[in-house]
């Protein structure tokens, strides 16, 4: 039998881990965090993407995404597309720069750290992290803690 409460600490500890990973990769390239997340969202859905959609993925608050998205324009490395109620935000060619020298180089090394495992260790670990986070989800649902449907977007 497991010790459940042993196990979430191995696994917070994990989930720290990665997330100091992050940051210190963000620090060596010059970048602050939220910055940083908001360029790797604009990679990550291969264009354009709304504000409302970078606090989902960013787990944050639109203020603070409002904050980093302002830095942002001012050095000229996004747009807000004018016209549209979500105010969708895309790369500039400066942006795009940045991104190549930065962002590219963390999700190269991230799909190279994904080759020491196998094809079935992959979807195995996707599998798993997904089944728990909907785990997660019912419970704290069921405390009014979170909403009952998947936040995910495919």
């Amino acid at each position: 039998m497991l010790d459940t409460p042993e196990t979430m600490r191995a696994f917070n500890r994990i989930i720290l881990e990665n997330n100091e990973l992050y940051r210190d990769a963000a620090r060596a390239l010059n970048l602050s965090e939220n910055p940083f997340w908001i360029l790797y969202s604009l990679r990550d859905c291969g264009g354009a993407i709304t504000q409302s959609e970078l606090v989902r993925r960013m787990g944050t608050s639109k203020q603070t995404v409002n904050s980093a998205l302002k830095a942002l324009l001012r050095d000229g490395l996004i747009v807000l597309e004018e016209g549209h109620r979500a105010k969708p935000v895309s790369l500039t060619e400066k942006g795009e720069a940045l991104c190549a020298a930065s962002v590219d180089i963390v999700r190269a090394q991230e799909e190279s750290a994904l080759t020491s495992l196998t094809s079935e260790e992959q979807a195995q670990m996707i599998a798993l992290f997904d089944r728990w986070t909907q785990a997660l989800r019912a419970r704290l649902a069921e405390n009014g803690l979170a909403h009952a449907q998947s936040a995910r977007k495919e």
